[in-house]
């Protein structure tokens, strides 16, 4: 717990000391979170088609743990993926026709049966990744549910 509050406390001085929109050191906020934070507490809002049945990019905001609930809380002024950029699932990057990670081959789901997209309300924790030409990007590591009607 202690990891997650030092990240939330660091979100919070981040929040109060950075414009949305750009630093003067010329970063987006995109580039400073990432080298602010290694976890990111957030939740799921919407998910995106990219590949139909196989991959979506996520619109997501930052969250709290609220411990008399158990639950979490939007965070007030907190980050979302308008100023961050889409969350994309780590486990989807790899899913293709024939593979759905980390099942593997679906020749042994029933006809029907297709892998879901992370529900909007489920909280993750997002962690930024840089992809080949060094622009960040958010991803979390959740596994898709495969879900359809029996034959």
């Amino acid at each position: 717990m202690r990891g997650i509050g030092n990240a939330m406390l660091q979100a919070d001085r981040m929040a109060a000391t950075l414009n949305p929109l750009q630093t003067s050191v010329g970063h987006s906020l995109r580039e400073m979170a990432a080298e602010r934070f290694q976890l990111l507490p957030a939740k799921v809002t919407l998910a995106v088609t990219v590949t139909a049945d196989l991959k979506w990019k996520y619109e997501w905001e930052e969250v709290r743990f609220t411990a008399g609930t158990t639950s979490i809380a939007t965070k007030t002024n907190g980050l979302t993926w308008t100023q961050a950029g889409y969350g994309y699932n780590w486990n989807e990057l790899a899913n293709a026709v024939g593979f759905w990670a980390p099942l593997g081959s679906p020749a042994n789901v029933p006809a029907g049966f297709k892998v879901k997209p992370i529900a909007p309300g489920t909280p993750v924790l997002m962690f930024p990744v840089r992809d080949t030409t060094g622009k960040v990007f958010w991803v979390f590591d959740k596994v898709n549910a495969i879900d359809g009607e029996c034959p």
